[in-house]
């Protein structure tokens, strides 16, 4: 990170109840798997029966490793520098990062998102109260950010956009 380059972090809260739950689900698919990959070994003319349910298992098992690291060390981050904002996750598999040009930048928006399911901000996986939108796009950003938190770092955010903006 050079000295123009400006950094904005927001840890994810932690659902514990959900986390535990999928923690669960992981130690049974991890369990299944386990059964599975054995059973294939000791009867590889199964192998055509069961190799769909075997990777479905494995997909399962990604996924809720996944949901368990996001909630449990993830961190949403937005970083400004004079060529791009860069928005991405941290301390999950799956990084979602994105790089937005200034040229392709058209707004940031401090809303009360009503458009994400409400489904997907209870399981802690997506929404956010600002938006930063590009190329006809928009891309949400502070999902557990309190309103006050989300306010104050969208003024933030704002003022270093238009400095930037602002420089030659």
């Amino acid at each position: 990170m050079n000295a123009k380059t400006i950094l904005y972090s927001a840890e994810v809260r932690t659902r514990w109840f959900l986390t535990i739950m999928m923690m669960i689900w992981t130690l049974f698919c991890g369990v299944i798997l386990g059964a599975l990959t054995l059973g294939l070994i000791a009867t590889p003319s199964r192998i055509d029966d069961l190799i769909g349910v075997w990777l479905a298992m494995i997909a399962a098992f990604i996924v809720a490793i996944n949901y368990v690291t996001w909630q449990i060390i993830g961190k949403e981050s937005i970083q400004i520098s004079k060529e791009f904002i860069e928005v991405y996750n941290s301390g999950t598999w799956f990084k979602r990062r994105l790089k937005i040009n200034f040229y392709e930048f058209e707004d940031l928006n401090f809303e009360q998102d009503s458009r994400t399911p409400h489904w997907i901000e209870f399981w802690g996986i997506g929404g956010g109260k600002i938006s930063i939108h590009y190329l006809g796009r928009r891309r949400k950003f502070g999902q557990d950010l309190s309103e006050k938190q989300a306010i104050d770092l969208f003024e933030k955010l704002q003022n270093e956009i238009e400095e930037v903006q602002s420089r030659p």
